[in-house]
């Protein structure tokens, strides 16, 4: 897994990549919502919308922690899940400008 700073449309946004694909960070935890389980997870106790990377290192462990979850998630959504799941979620290199990892 890797972490990412990245701009689509001339907004930015955290990324992931997991196994070769990019993911955007936030569509993956509003993903949750179309699971139908009873217990959903939850990621991040604060919004993830307009989240940066330098929010992620302030939760220092706990931040690791979650984003670990989170490629557990993805993996398994695409190896056993409903890889539907994670459609608005997937990030097209050629479609997206790489920023730096921590913005001013």
């Amino acid at each position: 897994m890797k972490i990412l700073t990245y701009k689509k449309n001339g907004n930015s946004g955290l990324g992931l990549s997991v196994d070769g694909q990019i993911y955007d960070l936030e569509a993956v935890c509003s993903s949750v919502d179309e699971w139908k389980v009873i217990t959903k997870p939850r990621f991040f106790e604060m919004d993830v919308a307009g989240m940066c990377m330098l929010d992620l290192i302030q939760m220092e462990e706990d931040g690791l922690r979650i984003l670990r979850e989170i490629e557990t998630y993805i993996r398994w959504h695409k190896g056993n899940g409903d890889p539907l799941l994670l459609r608005n979620a997937i990030l097209e290199e050629k479609e997206i400008e790489w920023l730096p990892p921590i913005l001013y």
